[in-house]
């Protein structure tokens, strides 16, 4: 999100009240929102034609929906804290960087809970995939219509919140270099090129890593809190965001060789069988290397080292759909 500006909001209304069928708390209970507020990414992956076709299903469906345009980084994380009393539900158009500021910014929330939807707009989509929640924006929507609420466990990095993973190495400096704009243009395609030139021109870092007062050393860490990791790759097979713990990925070497074999294996879903990939379950990790080295999470850059990262006791409701719970 690198344009310039408050962010934006309008409104659609339908005439209900806004505390009209308010949802349950209870975990799994039918969400039945009359009001939601809708924060919109513009330069998220593609698709954002068919958002005025979703937005007008929700508006048949009797649900006001308050609509917050991103113009800049952080304005995801500020309409989510802020939404106002009578809101029953955020929904969040836009790609897991943008889910990672709104649940950000509801779990900073002074005015009670509300639980989180999803309108997959990014390039890679992983929580909306782990969750079984379809990939366009309309079918979508119709699943929010009769949602109901799961609990989605959280990991911790250096104080914030992140939802399917943390990377140092590799794929943080793949993150930190790509543009906004390059990624809505290229789609999963920006990343491929420049993951190639990376594995090509640019020298692995070496990361000493803490493992739950362990210390190792690897090129690459992922801390992968769920199944999925750049789409549908598998990094943690056993990693589940429905599930409390964190899945450490040491990626043991650099270099080309071990780069492209470490691809090849994770096109073929055997990478966590390869000798120098260790993953392990963890509880705490501490991450150090190279002075500027960058640090991704849910897909966007969000600092540099040193990195501290461990399990969260918080979660955050999210909507999916009834045959997924």
């Amino acid at each position: 999100m690198d344009m310039n500006g408050p962010p934006s909001t309008r409104t659609v209304d339908t005439g209900d009240s806004p505390s009209e069928h308010r949802s349950g708390a209870a975990d799994s209970a039918p969400v039945q929102a009359r009001r939601w507020l809708l924060i919109e990414n513009p330069i998220a992956g593609s698709g954002r034609s068919r958002l005025p076709e979703a937005v007008r299903l929700l508006h048949a469906h009797n649900i006001g929906v308050d609509i917050v345009t991103t113009r800049a980084r952080g304005d995801a994380r500020r309409a989510a804290r802020d939404a106002p009393d009578g809101v029953d539900a955020v929904i969040v158009a836009g790609g897991d960087g943008t889910i990672n500021e709104a649940v950000n910014g509801l779990l900073e929330r002074q005015r009670g809970a509300v639980p989180l939807g999803i309108l997959p707009f990014g390039t890679a989509n992983v929580l909306a995939g782990e969750l079984g929640i379809p990939e366009r924006p309309l079918p979508a929507a119709k699943a929010l219509l009769s949602a109901r609420r799961r609990a989605v466990h959280l990991g911790e990095l250096n104080g914030n919140a992140f939802l399917v993973m943390a990377g140092i190495g590799l794929d943080g400096r793949i993150v930190a270099k790509l543009s906004s704009r390059l990624k809505k243009r290229l789609g999963r395609l920006a990343y491929a090129l420049e993951l190639v030139r990376e594995v090509l021109f640019v020298p692995a870092p070496t990361l000493s890593v803490t493992v739950d007062g362990e210390r190792l050393s690897a090129a690459t860490v992922v801390v992968a809190n769920g199944y999925y990791y750049a789409g549908r790759f598998v990094l943690a097979p056993e990693a589940r965001v429905t599930r409390r713990g964190l899945h450490v990925c040491l990626f043991l070497r650099g270099g080309r060789w071990a780069l492209t074999r470490v691809c090849l294996a994770a096109v073929f879903g055997c990478l966590h069988r390869l000798s120098d990939v260790r993953v392990l379950p963890v509880t705490e990790v501490g991450i150090e290397g190279p002075a500027g080295e960058p640090i991704q999470a849910d897909g966007d850059h969000v600092g540099r080292v040193p990195a501290s990262i461990r399990v969260s006791d918080r979660t955050v409701e999210v909507m999916v759909p009834a045959q997924a719970v």
